[in-house]
């Protein structure tokens, strides 16, 4: 299926009325361990992210 820039303008335009919230939890590189563990147990109700400095 071809996607035209029509189509992604609508896209936006529609994304853009759906009221999304997302979550995100902050694990240390020491901590990268329990963070994959937490995704693959499906833990986290959304995404996990590494702080490397």
């Amino acid at each position: 299926m071809n996607s035209t820039r029509e189509d992604g303008e609508g896209l936006v335009h529609v994304a853009g009325e759906i009221p999304l919230q997302t979550t995100a939890k902050t694990f240390t590189l020491d901590e990268a361990n329990e963070a994959l563990r937490q995704v693959k147990e499906s833990e986290l109700p959304g995404a996990a992210v590494l702080q490397i400095a």
